[in-house]
């Protein structure tokens, strides 16, 4: 009867608690404690990306130019380029596609003052091979070049509305056929240069 008067008596005091726990629970609107974390603004020049051997695989963050995410192959080398580029004295926002030997060989722009547009292909040796832009003011066009970076091949519309289509003899760089239209009026071809 003493071991049955203990069980009961431990039984009862588990209740108690239990229903101890509860009622001080409704009372005083008991709550999950959780801990306040302060997340701060992480600030910092740049984050590197490694391979699994370590070696620098991208970046993310203030290049020499401005903002930007840089990506290199598997010999450090830069192969492309996306962010804010400095070109002269004109800031664009682009994209930029290098080869093995660092020369940007595809390129596409927009300018920092947002007037206009514009992109490249080039040779390995940095030669302009194709160009083409948009421009508020210059108006919009696109040239084929040959290797040695002389226009062949030359389209171009004003921002009036008139436009040009001009031939050029890849060796000598003269004009051998050209159509310009007026924004009003007709067209006029130019005559083809003499041999």
């Amino acid at each position: 009867m003493a071991r049955r008067r203990g069980v009961l008596l431990v039984v009862g005091m588990l209740a108690m608690s239990f229903a101890g726990g509860m009622l001080a629970n409704l009372l005083v609107g008991g709550s999950v404690a959780v801990a306040q974390v302060d997340v701060l603004p992480m600030r910092v020049q740049s984050v590197t990306i490694v391979d699994a051997g370590g070696r620098d695989r991208g970046t993310f963050g203030m290049l020499a130019d401005g903002p930007g995410l840089t990506m290199q192959d598997e010999e450090g080398r830069t192969r492309a380029i996306l962010g804010y580029i400095k070109e002269g004295d004109q800031g664009l926002w682009g994209v930029r596609f290098l080869d093995a030997g660092g020369v940007s060989r595809i390129g596409w722009n927009l300018r920092a003052d947002g007037r206009g547009a514009g992109g490249h292909m080039q040779n390995s040796k940095g030669v302009l091979l194709v160009g083409f832009g948009a421009d508020e003011v210059a108006g919009t066009g696109l040239t084929l070049n040959n290797a040695e970076g002389k226009q062949v091949i030359g389209i171009g519309v004003g921002p009036g509305g008139g436009g040009d289509l001009s031939l050029k003899d890849p060796f000598t760089g003269q004009t051998i056929w050209q159509a310009s239209k007026a924004a009003q009026g007709g067209y006029y071809p130019a005559p083809a240069a003499k041999p």
